[in-house]
């Protein structure tokens, strides 16, 4: 699988959250590397434990800015940070129970989700938020 190359048009023109997003790609891309190389299950159960935890944090502040200034499309956008938090666990799950994860196919899911939401839900609060005043 190809690893993720950083382009202008996953820009959300909020420095925090590209910077995000940034660390999240790099982590994919780190996870990829990791399988490629067959790194030990030790290493590849720290990434991934690694990559839950920024996700939930940058959810998290995500969700603080939009709800700070009323952001119209809050309910929808948390609604989708539900799911991948779930689909998350539910290959965390997996690893514990069977000490291994298909790493190619979660590499790929999160590939697919990440660039999907920032190209889609991101950039809808894009224009409200700069209007706000965040950057």
């Amino acid at each position: 699988m190809d690893k993720i190359i950083w382009n202008k048009q996953f820009n959300v023109g909020i420095k925090k959250f590209d910077d995000d997003h940034k660390l999240l790609i790099d982590m994919v891309n780190d996870l990829l590397v990791a399988n490629e190389e067959s790194q030990d299950q030790a290493t590849i159960v720290d990434k991934i434990n690694n990559l839950i935890d920024h996700t939930k944090d940058h959810f998290r502040a995500e969700e603080q800015v939009m709800k700070k200034h009323n952001f119209p499309g809050l309910d929808d956008h948390y609604r989708e940070h539900l799911k991948l938090l779930g689909e998350l666990e539910t290959f965390k799950r997996e690893l514990d129970a069977k000490s291994s994860v298909n790493v190619e196919e979660l590499s790929s899911f999160l590939t697919g989700w990440l660039l999907n939401h920032i190209l889609t839900m991101d950039i809808a609060y894009t224009a409200f938020l700069y209007d706000k005043g965040v950057k």
